[in-house]
């Protein structure tokens, strides 16, 4: 009887997670079509990749008109580890079908060997790039942060993806905009 109550509990409680993240996907989706500012968007979808995911630390980078992608909003990062990875993608500004990149533990990733230094510093152990796009066009990244090596499931990436999905539309209606 001890075992079904335990498991009814976790049920309960994997339940009113997930309640939990798809209400913050709701927010982030109506704050998105009521034409919120940026910064507001990137705060709420920050916050959402955070309780959706479960990670302390995210952040929001764009491409520049010269193709260099720079920090434009983050949560829980130090500037000194900003500046450090500034620059930093994993695909060019012209890159079509940009996938995610998922690092599940970056001491065994050679490829970023020379960012190992900030990583140390920040207590970073994996990663996890997800593209930002609008309409075909790679536009920057969302980046999240787990302090741990740890293999990002398809639930994680299915939350990062639907963020990434929100924040790309903002950012290519708001430079859609700015054109007119």
């Amino acid at each position: 009887m001890a075992q079904l109550s335990e498991a009814i509990r976790k049920m309960n409680m994997a339940i009113t997670e997930r309640f939990n993240q798809l209400r913050k996907l709701y927010v982030l989706s109506d704050s998105v079509s009521r034409s919120e500012s940026l910064a507001d968007i990137y705060r709420l979808g920050l916050h959402a990749i955070e309780v959706g995911v479960g990670v302390s630390r995210s952040a929001v980078l764009l491409f520049d008109e010269q193709g260099v992608i720079h920090f434009e909003a983050s949560h829980g990062l130090s500037e000194e580890y900003r500046a450090a990875v500034d620059g930093h993608s994993p695909w060019r500004p012209d890159t079509t079908n940009a996938g995610p990149v998922l690092v599940p533990d970056v001491r065994q990733d050679a490829s970023l060997g020379h960012l190992w230094g900030a990583f140390e510093r920040e207590g970073i152990r994996a990663l996890a790039c997800v593209p930002l796009t609008n309409q075909g066009q790679l536009l920057g990244k969302l980046m999240l942060y787990s302090d741990a090596p740890r293999e990002f499931s398809e639930t994680d990436m299915g939350i990062a993806l639907s963020v990434a999905s929100h924040i790309g539309f903002a950012v290519g209606r708001e430079r859609g905009r700015q054109r007119r």
